[in-house]
């Protein structure tokens, strides 16, 4: 939903480039550690919370390289938002510190259209906020 919804943002901040604004989308990857497994069970919390931070480096190899510490996870965040080297970046997929092609199903407009109108209708607070969204057509 978060890539889908860049990409229907970034449509509409291209429609008004008086706006100069950029969006990215960012996927912090697993970060064993930290309060995702907070209603598991007991023993899948102490797992999670005690083995899996210091098996990081082997579940590289083993498993997939998107796994990070918060603090990692943290860096590659502050990176994407305030470096040089993606300054002026939008409407893209970040993994990390990597700009990465988001899947097919990303990339379809109707589904993009119809989350954006879902949200202007669910989640505004009043109709005066829905219409500041609804302009941005």
């Amino acid at each position: 939903m978060n890539i889908l919804w860049t990409y229907a943002l970034q449509k509409r901040l291209l429609s008004h480039p008086e706006r100069q604004l950029s969006v990215v989308a960012f996927d912090p990857g697993l970060m064993p550690g930290t309060g995702l497994a907070r209603e598991y069970s007991p023993l899948i919390r102490f797992v999670w919370e005690n083995i899996l931070p210091r098996l990081i480096p082997l579940l590289h190899i083993v498993l997939f390289a998107n796994i990070h510490t918060a603090k990692e996870s943290g860096e590659s965040l502050a990176w994407v938002a305030v470096s040089d080297d993606v300054a002026r970046t939008s409407g893209v997929y970040f993994e990390g510190r990597k700009e990465i092609n988001s899947s097919i199903a990303s990339h379809d407009e109707k589904n993009q259209e119809d989350l954006w109108e879902w949200t202007v209708n669910h989640v505004s607070l009043n109709e005066e906020e829905a219409s500041k969204f609804k302009e941005l057509r």
